[in-house]
């Protein structure tokens, strides 16, 4: 049996995985052949000799969304589409009118009334700082009471022509580490999955 690419680590480390969110890893582990291909032809495309002339294999997250969308509805999630964003309301105004949202990859009613949140990120998740903009939107998110950000194990790019990785998952969850054991932050999140596809 091949060894699992997927990692995952939850927070706070002091906390058993939560049945529901176990769930959402299954769902990676379930399409990680997708991702094990992807990486591969990434790096023979970087081993190989006309890179020039050849076009770069690209995974964006709204490429890994559909991939792990089927399963993710199948555990009861509503996942983002073209044309049918996932708003989660943060503040309202006069009449019960809409005056901020953010949107999410994905969401679940875990509880009655209460929420879980999936992100799906790609490049961005440690370059552009989007695990953070995921991590601070979800705190404002009055519902919401859990988070799973899924980034790349390795993300592969280029830099100055030459193709290197960035270990994101490493990255974020190093980060939070810092952040849960620093005890100079308190989340009003009960839990944090990342997950590392």
């Amino acid at each position: 049996m091949p060894v699992s690419t997927i990692s995952w680590q939850y927070f706070p480390r002091s906390q058993r995985l939560p049945d529901h969110l176990r769930q959402v890893v299954d769902v990676f582990k379930a399409v990680e052949a997708s991702f094990q291909d992807h990486d591969a032809r990434w790096q023979a495309w970087a081993a190989s000799t006309d890179r020039a002339t050849s076009s770069r294999p690209s995974m964006e997250s709204n490429d890994v969304l559909r991939i792990v969308e089927p399963q993710l509805r199948a555990i009861g999630y509503d996942v983002e589409a073209p044309g049918a964003r996932l708003e989660l309301v943060v503040l309202w105004g006069p009449n019960g009118e809409t005056r901020k949202a953010y949107e999410a990859d994905a969401k679940r009613e875990h509880a009655p009334g209460r929420e879980t949140v999936i992100e799906v990120e790609a490049g961005g998740a440690h370059a552009n700082n989007r695990w953070r903009k995921d991590l601070m939107e979800a705190c404002i998110m009055p519902y919401v009471d859990y988070l799973v950000i899924a980034v790349r194990n390795h993300y592969w790019h280029t830099s100055g022509g030459r193709p290197i990785s960035t270990r994101d998952f490493h990255i974020v969850t190093t980060e939070l580490d810092a952040l849960y054991e620093s005890r100079r932050l308190e989340l009003p999140l009960q839990g944090i999955l990342v997950i590392g596809y």
